[in-house]
Parts: structure tokens; sequence; C-alpha cells
């Protein structure tokens, strides 16, 4: 389907077309390149992807820079992967959620002990999954595992074992070890690893062939890089995750590893936009998207993951 509307049908994939179709004027977003490029030239970083798109119309979708700072370095592309860092906490882990949810595999108010044993004592077995999705269940915001765990099984415990820094439900800390342990709820319940889900569920069905955890060595030079560790790996962080926790567990994991392009991200987020449904397919329940995207209290802006 090339995305187009038919009379009494909704648009459901991204297409290029003119900015004007969308509501915008091609002078004004044209301003958008003096920004990134003066960006680059400050040494904001040194290559960006940019994507605007509104009513299913791609507006603006352009690449800017090299992959290092040095003189000689080579332009970046449309596919270079980037890190996504944090944003894997949206794109793979509450997607995953959010499927679950659908199919009625996990509650909001399942109480995380019903997965994870080692939360069913004291104030943790008070700590739900929404808890968990809207960064509010007094875990702290995250831990130097790599720096004192043997292995990874040792560091997921460890995630387990944490105190509390505060009571569940009482105020918003962000934290990594939160989706740690979500990443993993995923696992048990589905059956599959976290980035064996999201592909068969999500990112295949979608098209969206350049977004993955753990890219593949033949991918890796056109991988942005991130920066140089001098701490611990020692070398120039491309293609692997830059966070420590997420490479320490194997590159895949509930806070961080996921890669991809602006062109990819696009299709998921219109999906998310058009209530769940993508190229004519139903991906999510319309009430499941309209519950996980609205503000859950009054004490946050924050929605569901």
């Amino acid at each position: 389907a090339d995305g187009r509307a038919t009379p009494g049908h909704a648009q459901t994939a991204l297409r290029r077309d003119d900015p004007i179709v969308a509501g915008f004027d091609a002078a004004k977003l044209r301003r958008i390149d003096s920004i990134l490029t003066s960006a680059i030239r400050d040494s904001a970083f040194p290559a960006v992807q940019a994507l605007v798109a509104k009513d299913g119309v791609i507006a603006y979708n352009k690449v800017f820079g090299t992959f290092t700072y040095d003189k000689s370095s080579r332009s970046i592309n449309s596919e270079t992967l980037f890190d996504l860092a944090s944003l894997t906490k949206v794109i793979a882990t509450t997607t995953a959620v959010m499927k679950l949810y659908d199919e009625k595999k996990i509650l909001l108010d399942d109480k995380v002990s019903r997965f994870v044993p080692q939360f069913g004592e004291g104030e943790k077995s008070e700590i739900t999954v929404k808890h968990l999705l809207t960064h509010t269940s007094g875990l702290p915001p995250f831990r130097q595992l790599w720096k004192f765990c043997p292995d990874p099984k040792f560091a997921v415990d460890s995630v387990y074992a944490t105190h509390l820094v505060a009571n569940p439900g009482d105020t918003t800390i962000y934290s990594d070890l939160g989706f740690i342990t979500l990443g993993r709820i995923v696992e048990m319940v589905s059956g599959m690893t976290l980035d064996e889900f999201v592909k068969k569920n999500f990112f295949e069905p979608l098209a969206m062939a350049r977004t993955m955890f753990k890219p593949p060595k033949e991918l890796w030079n056109n991988v942005a890089p991130t920066e140089y560790d001098s701490s611990w790996r020692k070398t120039l962080v491309q293609g692997t995750v830059h966070d420590e926790n997420a490479e320490f567990l194997g590159g895949v994991s509930g806070h961080a590893g996921l890669f991809s392009t602006t062109s990819d991200l696009a299709v998921l987020m219109q999906m998310l936009m058009n209530g769940g449904m993508y190229g004519g397919v139903r991906y999510l329940s319309e009430a499941t998207v309209k519950e996980f995207t609205r503000r859950q209290n009054n004490s946050s802006t924050r929605a569901l993951g």
C-alpha cells in the first residue's frame, strides 16, 4: 500500500509528499538545515538525522555531518544507525508491555512480585507494573553493575535486590533499574528474549529493518560512534551500546541497547499516532494506545513508559 487515504479510510502509512500538503512552509522547514549545520560547527555533535512528519506525510527528512569530528571522517547517511540510549525504554520495552497488556498477559496493577519473587518482601511487595512504567517504584536511578558484578546473572539479581530510596507511589525517580526489571518481565511472560519479542511483533512486520539490538559486525561501519570510553572499554564505542550496564547485560536490556534511524522510528510513532494501526494492519488496540499515552497522575506529566 502506498499509504494514501481512500474514501472512508484514514491514511495509515507514512508517505513522502510536498511539505505544503501537511501545512508546512518549505522555506521555514529549511531553517532546520541552518540550525543543525551550525550545531555541528559548534561541536554539539558530529552528525544528525532529522525527520518531520505530520498527518502521515514526511515533510522533511535529512542527514548532516560525519561519523567523527576528524577532518577525514566519512559522511553519515539515512541508513546510519544511532544508539537510541533511553529511547529503548519507549520504543522496545513500553511497546512490548503494551502488546502483552493487550493480550491480558500483564495487568497494570499486577504486583511485580508476581513475576519476580525477590520483590515479594517489605515495601517492595507493593510495587506494581504501573509503578515501574511511571518511574514511581521508589527504586534508585541506576547502579554501576558492571563495576562490581562478576557476571550478567549476578547483575540482574543485584537489580532485584536493590533497596528502595522512596516508598512506592510517593515520588517520581527516573530509574534504569525499573526498566531493566520490566524488560525481564517481558521475557518471562512472553517466553522470548526482549529483542526477539519486539522484532517479531513490531520491527519485522513494520519493515523497520534498521531497528535492532546488537547490530551485527558487518553494520558497525555505518553506526554512529557515541564516545571514546577511556575508563572501562578503552576504545571508541561504535556498534555496541554506549550504556555500560546494557553492554554488561549482553547488549539487550529494558533500559538501553536499541539502535535505529529516524526513518524507522517515524513508522513506529505513526503507528501509535494512528491508535495502533499501520498500513492497514492492527498492532495494538486503540484502547491500549490511549491508556499508555495519557497523563497518568497530577504529580507528573508522564504517561506510561
